[in-house]
């Protein structure tokens, strides 16, 4: 946000001649008791109720009405008529800096930074600087034509920025506030990449961790279906259930085909003992000469 017309202004002198409109609107800024400290105020009105869209006329107006500002305006009495300032009909030339305007060290180097004129800065907190702790000022930044409408008025919007002095300032203060959040919400607070190089695994935490949950769960689980409900191994299980049916009616078949087997060699060998028996009766045993077969004995 650049002002450029001011800024010139400003280089060139700490006063500038008013026209007729600068003095018309400046008193309508009186008469409705705009606070002339409130600069959010000043730039609301300017913006919201008398709909000035340019910029430049909107700076030029906000630094007049800020810095020329007295008080007891349009409340002239005869006790103070001689130093009484009526309102802004009768003023030629208005300040529009103070030069070396007493604004903070912070200010100034926020201004320089963005380029933005210190009066459009506003201090939120002052800051806390301790020992044990940092917290940076921090500073709202007014933009004269950023508003928005709600609840049946308008709102300005507004950057925020917290200012460090140096390096060491800044690393204090982030270092608190690390240290507030871990303290206030915990591990979750923080995304698991901000977190992970600078966590070491303790395995014995893991351990006694994953014992404890163990008998926890164990504790109070309910029925077997239960547990696998708890564990995700429902589908496995049932899977695997009915894989075992048919392995046990595979089973079943072949130790059926066994005892057919066996029943049918037992009946081998019944069949063989009565023929050996039968043999024994016909005869005893029988030799054969293969070269003189002779069998006469058997002739009758």
């Amino acid at each position: 946000m650049k002002f450029n017309n001011i800024l010139k202004e400003e280089k060139e002198g700490k006063t500038i001649p008013l026209t007729n409109m600068d003095r018309k609107l400046l008193n309508l800024l009186q008469k409705e008791k705009i606070d002339p400290k409130k600069i959010g105020d000043i730039l609301l009105f300017l913006n919201d109720v008398l709909v000035i869209t340019d910029e430049d006329l909107i700076v030029r107006l906000t630094k007049l009405y800020h810095f020329n500002w007295k008080p007891g305006m349009f409340e002239c009495d005869a006790i103070r008529e001689d130093d009484c300032i009526e309102d802004f009909s009768d003023m030629k030339k208005g300040i529009i800096s103070l030069g070396e305007e007493p604004y903070p060290p912070t200010i100034k180097a926020l201004s320089q930074n963005l380029d933005i004129d210190p009066i459009f800065i506003e201090e939120n907190w002052a800051g806390s600087i301790g020992r044990t702790e940092t917290w940076l000022p921090e500073y709202s930044i007014l933009q004269p034509l950023k508003f928005y409408k709600g609840q049946g008025r308008s709102y300005m919007e507004s950057r925020m920025y917290a200012v460090a002095r140096g390096s060491d300032q800044a690393y204090d203060a982030a270092y608190s506030r690390v240290r507030e959040d871990w303290e206030e919400n915990g591990a979750s607070w923080f995304s698991e990449q901000f977190i992970e190089p600078f966590t070491e695994v303790s395995y014995e935490w893991v351990a006694n961790e994953a014992e404890g949950r163990a008998h926890d769960d164990a504790a109070n689980a309910g029925d077997e279906e239960d547990m696998r409900e708890e564990l995700g191994v429902t589908t496995d299980y049932n899977s695997y259930m009915d894989d075992m049916g048919f392995v046990k009616e595979d089973i079943v078949k072949t130790l059926t085909q066994i005892q057919e087997a066996e029943f049918k060699r037992d009946e081998i060998e019944k069949e063989k003992i009565l023929l050996e028996k039968e043999i024994e009766t016909l005869g005893g045993d029988i030799e054969y000469d293969d070269d003189n077969p002779n069998h006469t004995e058997f002739s009758e």
